[in-house]
């Protein structure tokens, strides 16, 4: 890992990503299309609009555009847009149902015992409002993006394992059975997400209850 200091700052980072079947497009886990502007330097949106626009056509599954403009010194965080502007005009947006103000009521850092984890790891209590109870699939990314923006920089939130939203979707979606009886994680009072969860496939997520060890 490149600590925060001057060669963070120039340190080219790099993702790999392997190949996918032709087939596959619509099951790949893509949340955006990200460009960064460049002054005096031809600029990504172009681009990224293409790739939505051909996303949109290939799958039918509309991804926005999000404009990331990088940290200029060690002091200062990355900032991630979306605009409308940005947006493909032929990969329009979509009309969003049920569209809320606000998907968090509020959230409290607590220590739990866990089974399959050392220690007393800690957990994110979160009480979603009632329309972010109710939230349709189309809201799941930014109910993420509401819930990180608030609690993402809390010092509980480090070791992040990366599977946080990995988490949060599995709460909107996972139902089992209580005697007899079919439950929805959704329904719960609470949702208890642990950043120190490792990511691991989404069969696996379910399987284990929303709570991956």
């Amino acid at each position: 890992m490149v600590q925060n200091d001057r060669d963070a700052m120039e340190t080219q980072s790099e993702i790999r990503v392997p190949p996918w079947g032709a087939e596959e497009d619509a099951q790949l886990p893509v949340l955006a299309f990200i460009y960064t502007p460049n002054p005096g330097l031809p600029s990504g949106l172009e681009k990224a609009r293409g790739d939505q626009k051909r996303y949109f056509q290939k799958t039918g599954k509309w991804v926005p555009v999000i404009r990331a403009d990088l940290p200029t010194a060690n002091n200062v965080d990355a900032r991630f847009t979306y605009n409308e502007g940005d947006q493909h005009r032929d990969a329009p947006t979509p009309k969003v149902d049920n569209e809320c103000k606000s998907y968090i009521a509020s959230a409290t850092w607590l220590q739990r015992d866990d089974p399959f984890i050392k220690g007393q790891p800690w957990s994110l209590q979160v009480t979603p409002t009632e329309c972010g109870r109710n939230m349709t699939k189309q809201q799941q990314a930014a109910a993420y993006a509401e819930l990180f923006s608030k609690y993402g920089k809390d010092k509980q939130w480090n070791p992040d394992n990366g599977s946080m939203n990995q988490q949060l979707v599995c709460h909107l979606e996972w139902s089992g059975d209580d005697n007899g009886k079919k439950v929805y994680t959704r329904d719960k009072r609470f949702w208890n997400l642990e950043p120190v969860r490792p990511a691991v496939s989404w069969d696996d997520v379910f399987k284990q209850g929303c709570n991956p060890y």
